[in-house]
């Protein structure tokens, strides 16, 4: 990811600051040395705060997604992501309450309903001759 050769042995990564090109990280290799100011380039362009953050999240991802599902189990990457999802829905349930407890209603009503006509058995003798 960086362009330090060290890069392919890095066990954790801290984004000690940023600048115009990208992210100036702190590398810990596998036998414990520490790296500073390891330069990793923004994949893209960056105009604003709002493109900076969505370019973080992404190269975030990335990084984590070269590390397999063993990794992210073992370091709370999906706790992680569980909590921004719940918090993301906490928004948006404080900001219209109503019309997500409509939803949640329809929704179940819905539910219950698929289940009772599923349990009905038809009767005998109705509509066959």
């Amino acid at each position: 990811f960086g362009k330090h050769p060290e890069c392919a042995n890095t066990v954790s990564a801290i984004i000690e600051s940023l600048d115009t090109k990208g992210f100036l990280l702190e590398i810990t290799l596998k036998d414990g040395t520490i790296i500073s100011n390891v330069r990793v380039y923004y994949e893209g362009e960056i105009s604003s705060g709002n493109d900076l953050h969505n370019m973080a999240i992404n190269m975030h991802r990335k990084a984590y997604n070269k590390l397999g599902v063993v990794y992210k189990v073992q370091n709370g990457y999906y706790q992680q992501v569980a909590k921004m999802i719940g918090f993301v829905l906490y928004k948006k349930v404080k900001a219209r309450p109503y019309q997500f407890a409509a939803s949640i209603l329809v929704a179940s009503t819905a539910m219950l309903g698929s289940f009772v006509s599923s349990r009905r058995t038809p009767k005998e003798g109705l509509g066959s001759n």
